[in-house]
């Protein structure tokens, strides 16, 4: 099976069990998006996507720029579930539990680039209850300190947020991006 009719069978199957923000993802063989293309916002959840519920997941998400791009561990300590099980994917790799995605990759990659850039559109945010997910647009830019090799990607996230003691925390992420050419 390939990863098009993967997607959409996922689409179809949760079309049939009423999941409408998964129903849309699937849009055939060869279908690309544009990581700037200006796609809008869109708000999924009915009654329960409040407006102080997407200001919130809005708020954290700049915050998670400010952190990739100070390599400041604090946005992501303040904002990301402390679960040692939690999994944040990006590259083909993945890191498990906070501290280990902090010390391991903000903090590294804050001190090896130089003017980082991350710039994170929201183009839909979904909240069921005490669940919800934002997928964004990405664009990435950074200067590597050891040989001034200049960095620039652009792709896609998918943050998944639960509400904790009235908080939204970040639960899981997964990023894709591809080098601009």
């Amino acid at each position: 099976m390939t990863i098009h009719n993967a997607i959409a069978t996922l689409g179809l199957l949760a079309s049939l069990i009423g999941l409408p923000g998964l129903a849309g993802a699937a849009s055939g063989p060869g279908h690309e998006h544009d990581a700037h293309a200006d796609h809008g916002q869109h708000v999924m959840g009915g009654a329960q996507a409040s407006a102080a519920d997407t200001d919130a997941l809005r708020a954290i998400v700049a915050a998670i720029e400010s952190g990739w791009e100070t390599g400041s561990a604090t946005p992501f300590r303040d904002n990301y579930v402390a679960d040692a099980d939690a999994y944040y994917v990006e590259g083909g790799g993945a890191d498990v539990g906070l501290e280990h995605f902090v010390t391991h990759h903000v903090i590294p990659e804050g001190e090896v680039l130089a003017d980082i850039e991350l710039n994170l559109v929201p183009l839909s945010i979904d909240v069921r209850g005490d669940l919800a997910w934002l997928v964004a647009s990405s664009e990435f830019r950074a200067r590597v300190r050891s040989d001034d090799r200049l960095i620039h990607s652009t792709g896609f996230e998918t943050i998944v947020f639960e509400r904790v003691m009235g908080a939204w925390k970040v639960v899981h992420t997964h990023g894709s991006s591809r080098p601009v050419k």
